[in-house]
């Protein structure tokens, strides 16, 4: 009983060590996601990227949505013809492809406009 107990309590330890190893490790990730963003804040001060880059990721986003856009057709004719399980791919494909085009569009936004042009729009 004794070891059997000594054997329990070791167990609590390693999980609590395994739980507070995690946690060190998710502060260390936040601490240095907002180091990079304090740095890339000065990205907002004026264009970073090369004009044909932007216009590279710009092309991309409006791609990405016309995938988008036929994607959430065809999810609407799957529904129609009762395939919901063609339905549902098509469906979270449109999603995974608007969310695509959104990501590249604040992209675009951060690293292609200045930060003057960025208040014009506001």
């Amino acid at each position: 009983m004794e070891s059997n107990r000594n054997g329990s309590e070791t167990l609590r330890f390693f999980k609590k060590m395994i739980k507070f190893m995690f946690l060190s490790k998710v502060i260390i990730v936040i601490g240095v996601v907002l180091f990079f963003c304090a740095g890339f804040s000065s990205a907002n001060d004026k264009k970073v990227w090369k004009q044909e880059d932007c216009k590279k990721i710009s092309d991309a986003s409006g791609h990405f949505l016309v995938v988008s856009g036929y994607l959430l057709e065809e999810s609407g004719k799957k529904k129609e013809e009762g395939d919901l399980k063609e339905m549902e791919k098509s469906f979270m494909g449109a999603v995974h492809f608007s969310e695509m085009a959104a990501n590249y569009a604040k992209t675009y936004q951060v690293f292609c406009q200045s930060k003057q042009d960025n208040n014009k729009d506001d």
